[in-house]
């Protein structure tokens, strides 16, 4: 931290804030008023002693924090699958290479914004 930055942060600390210059996640998202925060980590990166304590600050202001686990699965790291994806391409690897049924799930993903805009309102 800087002068300038350690000047404001000890001005914050003083009016009773937690100040979080460190480990912060990667995406902020904001949806109707509310914000939420998601890491993302792939292959054999894991969470920072800085991230954790971060998460934990913001747990306790009651935001929501989840870790995103992506795996590279071709050599140049050109396509990654999420984690929870990761028994799919053992099962479809059976018949293809793992590039090509990697291929296939990422084609198949749903995409999030169609289930978004998908979802029936609940009040009417």
């Amino acid at each position: 931290m800087n002068k300038g930055e350690q000047l404001v942060a000890d001005k914050y600390k003083g009016l009773g804030f937690e100040i979080v210059h460190f480990g912060v996640p990667d995406f902020l998202l904001l949806k109707e008023g509310k914000l939420s925060f998601v890491e993302v980590k792939s292959g054999e990166d894991w969470l920072s002693k800085n991230q954790i304590r971060t998460h934990e600050i913001l747990l306790r202001h009651g935001f929501e924090v989840s870790v995103e686990v992506v795996h590279p699965v071709d050599s140049d790291n050109s396509l990654y699958i999420f984690e929870d994806e990761m028994s799919e391409l053992i099962r479809l690897n059976k018949t293809k290479s793992i590039e090509a049924s990697a291929r296939e799930i990422i084609k198949n993903r749903v995409r999030w914004t169609d289930i978004w805009t998908n979802i029936p309102d609940l009040e009417s």
